[in-house]
């Protein structure tokens, strides 16, 4: 099964071990992309493993 390309914001809370509000302000610092499609938004699931240090 192929990683996932974005999750939702519950979904990378509980990935990530961070809460919900963690995640907005990293978004609002330009730290983690997130993605609005329809009515969801969605973290951008390379911009999680950045932000974890899981990349570079």
């Amino acid at each position: 099964m192929p990683a996932p390309l974005s999750y939702g914001i519950n979904d990378a809370a509980a990935v990530s071990g961070l809460s919900r509000s963690t995640l907005y302000r990293h978004a609002t610092a330009g730290r983690l992309r997130l993605v609005k499609v329809g009515g969801r938004t969605l973290v951008c699931a390379a911009s999680l493993r950045v932000l974890l240090g899981a990349e570079s």
